[in-house]
């Protein structure tokens, strides 16, 4: 008995070491403040490790319910600055917890029904100008950017092989003629024979025969088709004359156009001297920018409103602040098979040269104007599950200081005027909140900013 004894106290020793512990650790929780829960978390896992691993069950549970009581202050202090953060954001708010917003008045206004596009600027004529024939370029007398008026040589040809192809083509025509002229010398002397002939041929004389009559009618006959043959070999030999002379003023290229003053420009060189080119291949590009061509595309929806006439604004990014005027000249009959987009083209009178072919612009087509109609700024458009409304502001029922509300009110718009849009349905008077709309509950407490 006496061995069981001693052995009893060596075994509680560790479980009265850990219930001792308890205490101190509630002691601490209860004097960390709510706030400092971070730091008591930090704390006591490094006292609870070194709980030696043979410990009893009963530590273990004692453990367990240190850890949970550390959970539970720590929540308890996020919740505390959560509360307080809030509380503070609720103070901040005048008013009694009303949102501070900015509003616009409904305004009753002439709203323009426009069209946008993106487009590019086209010369108003582009012109590339080809040799006729194949040749050797001597000389290109301009140069990019350079101003092209009517008569000015644009660029010359080697003339050696052409010069060449007109004194062969003059030969050829002299020895052309000199052979009609034998053909027809020939022709007047078998018709004097044939005349002999028929006077010699008697029936009752017979000087001559019969044969021989026939044979001068042969040669007269032979004689007369030679001719003919000759005057269709000088005709022939007179128009390749005529080809060599032309040919030889296409070594010469001048610029040609109908109006005398127009003064257009070079866009692009495509050859340089010493170029061998080949009939109808480019040398030289000339636009006109006197007037330009801006060209968009129309979606089959808007399509039908367009006319040839309308007035549009044309913006470049290149002048920002400066606007264009153009007029809608042609509507293309058909649509793109893939866009579902039909073409339109502006002009626009350009003297300053200030648009450019190629150019990016901006279009606006005012299809309609609309008078009296009811208009709030575009910013004043929220959206509140899908649904896009404006936040009509409500005066209190009462004067008793109470703050006014706001109430999402579902719209109906209809075109949008630069800052404006036009309410098509319901009808809307009074003001409605621009900015700070997407703070405020349906119904709830506003504030207006002083303007």
């Amino acid at each position: 008995m006496m061995p069981s004894e001693t052995v009893a106290p060596t075994h509680t020793a560790p479980e009265t070491t850990t219930d001792a512990s308890l205490p101190a650790a509630e002691e601490r929780d209860e004097a960390t403040p709510p706030g400092n829960g971070g730091e008591t978390a930090t704390a006591t896992p490094a006292t609870i490790a070194v709980a030696p691993p043979g410990a009893s069950r009963r530590g273990r549970v004692v453990v367990g319910s240190v850890l949970g009581l550390l959970g539970v202050a720590l929540v308890a202090g996020v919740a505390w600055r959560v509360a307080e953060t809030i509380g503070a954001d609720e103070s901040r708010r005048p008013d009694g917890g009303a949102v501070a917003v900015e509003a616009a008045d409904v305004e009753v206004r002439t709203v323009r029904a426009l069209g946008r596009y993106s487009g590019s600027v086209r010369a108003g004529s582009h012109v590339t100008v080809a040799p006729q024939i194949s040749g050797r370029i001597n000389a290109i007398h301009l140069d990019l950017g350079d101003e092209v008026r009517r008569g000015d040589p644009l660029f010359e040809l080697d003339e050696r092989e052409v010069s060449q192809q007109l004194h062969q083509a003059e030969a050829n025509l002299r020895v052309a003629q000199a052979t009609l002229l034998a053909r027809q010398a020939d022709y007047r002397a078998r018709l004097r024979d044939l005349e002999r002939m028929r006077e010699l041929y008697d029936e009752d004389a017979r000087i001559v025969t019969r044969s021989d009559l026939d044979a001068a009618e042969s040669a007269y006959e032979q004689a007369e088709a030679n001719v003919s043959v000759a005057e269709s070999t000088v005709q022939e030999r007179d128009a390749a004359l005529e080809a060599a002379r032309i040919r030889a003023e296409h070594t010469r290229v001048v610029a040609d156009w109908l109006d005398e003053d127009t003064v257009k420009y070079v866009a692009e060189r495509h050859r340089e001297r010493g170029d061998t080119v080949s009939a109808n291949s480019p040398v030289l590009s000339v636009v006109d920018l006197n007037r330009v061509r801006v060209v968009v595309t129309v979606p089959e929806r808007e399509y039908v409103r367009l006319q040839v006439g309308q007035t549009a604004t044309i913006t470049a990014e290149a002048y920002r602040g400066h606007e264009f005027t153009g007029t809608v000249r042609r509507i293309s009959p058909s649509f793109d098979d893939a866009l579902r987009e039909a073409r339109v083209e502006i002009e626009v009178l350009n003297e300053d040269h200030r648009l450019k072919p190629g150019m990016f612009v901006r279009v606006e087509l005012v299809y309609d104007t609309i008078e009296n109609a009811t208009t709030v700024p575009a910013t004043a458009l929220f959206s509140r599950t899908g649904v896009q409304g404006v936040l009509l502001i409500e005066p209190p029922l009462d004067d008793d200081g109470e703050s006014p509300t706001a109430r999402f009110v579902p719209v109906t718009l209809g075109p949008r005027d630069g800052d404006y849009v036009q309410i098509l349905d319901p009808p809307l008077e009074g003001r409605v909140i621009t900015l700070g709309g997407h703070l405020v509950e349906d119904g709830g407490a506003v504030r207006i900013a002083e303007e």
